[in-house]
């Protein structure tokens, strides 16, 4: 069973294929690369978890159901909230699925030109999480 936590460009328009024995993505509700990552679970009939950016967002937890916050992230915080997101995301799905796997879509090799996947890439390394990167054609 794979559990996977989708990260990437926002302009990523290309299919994107996960992991045929994919029980859940987790993603954080932006354009690009999370709108095909929905696109994908609809059509597998996968369950999704979004982690959104708000003052009052608050995501389920992925075990209880109780809501569990959004780690502090919201827009007050500039450019650093989808970061600060990001972070929390990739932590609370280590915490209740150790399996969990990144996964990043692209338009480029160097992810650096993307400062929020290269974040999401540089959080889930300091965490041990596979990375996979799939780059846009």
């Amino acid at each position: 069973m794979s559990v996977i936590v989708v990260t990437g460009w926002r302009h990523y328009h290309q299919a994107i294929q996960l992991p045929v024995d994919t029980v859940l993505v987790a993603h954080g509700g932006c354009s690009g690369a999370d709108q095909r990552a929905v696109e994908w679970a609809i059509q597998h009939q996968v369950s999704t978890l979004v982690f959104p950016v708000g003052k009052n967002a608050a995501v389920p937890c992925p075990v209880t159901g109780i809501p569990i916050g959004n780690g502090n992230a919201h827009w007050g915080y500039g450019k650093s909230a989808g970061p600060i997101r990001n972070r929390w995301m990739l932590q609370v799905m280590k915490q209740y699925y150790p399996n969990v796997q990144l996964y990043a879509y692209h338009n480029s090799k160097y992810t650096y030109q993307s400062s929020g996947t290269a974040g999401c890439v540089a959080a889930a390394q300091q965490l041990d999480i596979p990375i996979t990167i799939h780059l846009q054609q």
